[in-house]
């Protein structure tokens, strides 16, 4: 049987949800036999090189984005198995299996355009109906799919996401000369979508003082509108930055913090944990299944919960030593390779 996996994530900037699909990929790769037929088939506007051994990478038609993947992509596919490892796919192939990671854009509208909510309602309703499997990154995200889509629970199956890209990077310590370095540093993460909640940054520094708070993330104006916007003396906000950045920013933060409002699997907490930060996450949607007692937790509707958890790590470096204790237990729970090989059976066996 052919498999294809739908590469219109290598034509996309690198957020959760690509980088989800290329850690996937890389490590399918690794795991297939030389008699596995294993193709990615891409847009020509391809900007995303992966060096890879057995999946074969092939750009085919003319189009791009969503038409080329409603229009031309399925009849690319048609003689074997499609995966797509982002959600979207062609509406009406029925042998495919798909990757849903969250339904925020039910759960918290106001941080989406009234387009991108109403193009992935249909794709969740029509691909999780007509769609062999799919694939739920959390059983938060699985029982979100099957009250909001009525898809049958049986059609679903959990498989846990990974961190290990990050123990792969080398840290660039360059990019500590752009923040305050007089004073500890709490770090956030993110995509800057209103459900990502930096808001309550600004209300926390009401309640705290000598600490310094470093945002690192870009807006999509396209996708979510217009996003949060920080102008706090207090508040250093660096845009984008490469991997290497944020893996120094990780491993010289005093922690890390993850207010959001909802997330189906919620990956940045691992990235941070895997370099020795301490987390406070919200206690909300997915967060307390994958990160169970390896966090502090907030209530992100308020600012004085953050701002209490940031003052119990500064006053007791207990409870730090603590953290780092458990969040290696937790570490070990998470891998691409396990990741991987459980939807590659579930490929083979769909």
């Amino acid at each position: 049987m052919n498999i294809y996996i739908n590469g219109r994530f290598l034509t996309q900037e690198i957020t959760g949800v690509q980088r989800y699909a290329l850690e996937v990929t890389k490590a399918i790769d690794i795991l297939i036999s030389p008699n596995d037929v294993v193709v990615i088939l891409t847009p020509k506007s391809q900007t995303i090189e992966l060096n890879l051994k057995r999946i074969s990478i092939k750009q085919v038609g003319f189009l791009t984005g969503h038409l080329w993947e409603q229009i031309e992509l399925p009849l690319y596919c048609r003689n074997g198995l499609l995966f797509n490892p982002c959600a979207t796919g062609p509406l009406f192939k029925t042998n495919q299996v798909s990757t849903f990671h969250d339904v925020n854009f039910i759960n918290f509208p106001e941080g989406f355009t009234w387009q991108f909510r109403l193009w992935y309602k249909i794709i969740f309703f029509i691909c999780g109906k007509l769609s062999k499997s799919i694939i739920a990154i959390s059983n938060y995200t699985k029982n979100e799919i099957i009250e909001k889509f009525g898809i049958q629970p049986s059609k679903i199956t959990v498989i846990y996401e990974g961190y290990q890209h990050f123990d792969e990077i080398e840290e660039n310590k360059e990019i500590l000369n752009k923040i305050d370095n007089s004073k500890p540093f709490i770090l956030g993460v993110s995509s800057l979508n209103k459900n990502k909640n930096f808001d309550i940054i600004l209300s926390c520094l009401k309640h705290i003082n000598n600490v310094h708070f470093v945002i690192v993330g870009k807006p999509n104006p396209k996708i979510f509108g217009n996003a949060v916007s920080f102008k706090n003396k207090n508040v250093t906000f660096l845009g984008r930055v490469s991997d290497s950045e944020l893996k120094s920013l990780y491993k010289n933060a005093f922690c890390f913090i993850y207010p959001s409002f909802f997330e189906g699997f919620g990956l940045p907490p691992l990235e941070a944990m895997s370099c020795g930060c301490a987390c406070i996450i919200s206690n909300t949607s997915c967060l307390p299944e994958i990160y169970q007692d390896s966090v502090l937790y907030c209530d992100p509707q308020s600012p004085e919960s953050l701002s209490e958890q940031i003052l119990l790590l500064l006053n007791d470096p207990f409870t730090t030593l603590k953290l780092h204790s458990k969040s290696k237990h937790i570490l070990e729970k998470y891998s691409w390779i396990e990741c991987s090989k459980k939807i590659l059976h579930l490929l083979k066996n769909t």
